[in-house]
C-alpha cells in the first residue's frame, strides 16, 4: 500500500494498488494546501493508472523499425546510467517522489526538452550542440547542458518520450510552461522563477514540465552518449532494464540496438 503523505494542512490519501512500488507521494516534504493536494492527487492517479497500462506509441514503433525521426513536440530527458532501472520501472518522475530534495523551480514536476521541429536524432543533436545566439554572447543551448551532444555529456543518455500518446494528454496538460497554468501551479511551482519566460517562443517550443511526471509506458527510445554507446556492458544493462524492448541510438542517429 502506498503510504499517506502528511503535511501541516491536510493529508494526501492514496488507495492500495498493484503498482504499490511506484514513487510515493509520502516522500514529498513540500507543504501543500487542500486545493493543491487535490490537484496533485488527481495527477498522481492518472500517472498511476498509466503506469499499469501498455500504451501504444507510433513514435516507439517508428524508432523500433530503425527510423531515427523525432516529430515536433517529442519530449527528451537527460539522465545518467545510474537511473536506468528506475526509469524503466517508473518513467521520468519528479525527484521529490523518490525522496530527492528538489533544488529547482518546478517542484513536484519532471522537466523535459521538446523537439522544436521535425528532425532526425542526428539533426537534433547537431542543433543542440551549436552555440545559441544570446543578446551579446554566444552560449551553449540549455539542451546541451542536460542531454548528450556533440561536445559534452558523453557519459549521459537521453530518454525519448512520446508526448503524442492519447492517454498521456491529461498528464502533459498540467505543465507550468503552458498558457493559463498559473492557477493550477500556484503554491506548487515558483512561476516567476522558471528558467525561461513561460510566454517566450523558446519556452513554448523547447521546454516542458509535467506535474508528477511521465510513466515508463510513454518511453519510446533512448539516445546514448558515446561513452555508454561504446560500452557493451552498459548497453546490455540498459537492454536488460527494459527487457530488450527498447530502441537504442547513438548521438549520430546510428542504431545501437533494436528490440528483437
Amino acid at each position: 500500500m502506498l503510504e499517506d503523505f502528511n503535511n501541516k494542512q491536510d493529508e494526501i490519501e492514496i488507495e492500495a494498488d498493484i503498482t504499490s512500488d511506484l514513487p510515493k507521494l509520502s516522500n514529498i516534504e513540500k507543504d501543500l494546501g487542500p486545493s493543491q493536494i487535490e490537484i496533485v492527487n488527481r495527477q498522481y492517479a492518472i500517472y498511476e493508472d498509466l503506469s499499469a497500462a501498455e500504451l501504444s506509441s507510433e513514435l516507439r514503433d517508428s524508432l523500433d523499425s530503425g527510423n531515427s525521426f523525432l516529430p515536433e513536440g517529442t519530449y527528451l530527458h537527460g539522465t545518467s546510467i545510474d537511473n536506468i532501472e528506475s526509469i524503466a520501472k517508473h518513467g521520468i518522475v519528479s525527484g521529490e517522489l523518490l525522496g530527492i530534495v528538489e533544488d529547482g523551480e518546478t517542484h513536484l514536476c519532471a522537466d523535459f526538452f521538446k523537439v522544436k521541429s521535425d528532425m532526425t536524432i542526428a539533426e537534433y543533436v547537431d542543433y543542440i550542440s551549436r552555440p545559441e545566439e544570446g543578446l551579446s554572447i554566444k552560449a551553449q543551448t540549455s539542451e546541451s547542458k542536460r542531454l548528450p551532444s556533440a561536445n559534452r555529456l558523453n557519459d549521459s543518455l537521453a530518454v525519448i518520450l512520446d508526448s503524442s500518446i492519447t492517454e498521456v494528454q491529461p498528464l502533459i496538460a498540467n505543465d507550468p510552461y503552458k498558457e493559463g497554468s498559473d492557477a493550477v501551479f500556484e503554491g506548487i511551482v515558483s512561476m516567476s522563477s522558471l528558467p525561461v519566460d513561460k510566454h517566450s517562443e523558446k519556452a513554448q517550443s523547447r521546454f516542458a514540465s509535467v506535474l508528477i511526471g511521465m510513466p515508463s509506458s510513454s518511453v519510446a527510445g533512448l539516445i546514448l552518449g558515446p561513452d555508454i554507446a561504446q560500452s557493451s556492458s552498459l548497453v546490455e544493462r540498459i537492454k536488460s532494464a527494459f527487457n530488450g524492448k527498447i530502441a537504442l541510438y547513438d548521438t549520430s542517429g546510428q542504431i545501437i540496438s533494436l528490440p528483437s
